[in-house]
């Protein structure tokens, strides 16, 4: 039983990476609602993954965080075929502009989903998760179909976001590219909970049943 509590305690307090601060601001809020809006981009945010937004020396009313960027479609078209079936094709593409926002209040804390953006507000902490659209290019060799997408590319990303917050005093926004204490936790972290969990029920059962003598015949 010791050594499974020792292993349960290990995995509680498992040590996490440390978070490193990728963009900070401060205001006054001395009372009033304060708003810190900008952008974020390469390279300090490489537009994929997980982010995690803090304030400190006040509350978060609300957030807005948008990913944006830009992407190109191709596609190839016939332009001329003659009676020998002789074609002139032409590859043809666009650009466009990709944008997908998530706003999120203390009595709305959850907005989008998990494959595209999801944001999470708990603890006065915000976790952002962007999965990219998937890019690709299957334009070479012509595969004989016209007018359909035969390729995507998408460019970087960067993130416009909005953090409404209140305090009395001076109110720092901070974002970090690891998990920080308090916030929504990685699934890494909640399989060490529950197997910690698992663990201690396991030594309380053991402990609440403990082994009978034999009695002699």
């Amino acid at each position: 039983m010791r050594r499974s509590s020792l292993i349960c305690a290990a995995l509680l307090i498992a040590p996490s990476a440390e978070a490193a601060i990728i963009y900070q601001s401060t205001l006054t809020g001395a009372g009033q609602p304060v708003t810190f809006s900008d952008f974020l981009g390469p390279p300090a945010y490489a537009g994929a993954g997980s982010v995690w937004l803090e304030v400190t020396g006040g509350t978060i009313t609300g957030a807005e965080w948008r990913m944006e960027g830009e992407y190109a479609k191709y596609w190839w078209e016939l332009i001329s075929e003659d009676d020998a079936g002789n074609q002139e094709i032409y590859l043809n593409g666009n650009e466009y502009m990709y944008s997908n926002g998530c706003t999120v209040t203390p009595a709305a804390p959850t907005c989008g989903a998990p494959d595209s953006l999801l944001s999470r507000l708990h603890n006065n902490r915000l976790r952002i998760d962007f999965t990219k659209p998937e890019s690709f290019n299957n334009c070479f060799p012509f595969n004989g179909v016209f007018n359909q997408d035969c390729a995507v590319i998408h460019g970087p990303f960067g993130a416009a976001f909005t953090v409404g917050a209140v305090g009395t005093g001076t109110i720092t926004l901070s974002i970090h590219d690891t998990a920080i204490a308090g916030a929504i936790p990685e699934p890494a972290t909640w399989a060490m909970l529950i197997a910690g969990f698992g663990l201690t029920g396991a030594a309380r059962r053991r402990r609440v049943h403990p082994r009978r003598a034999r009695q002699a015949p």
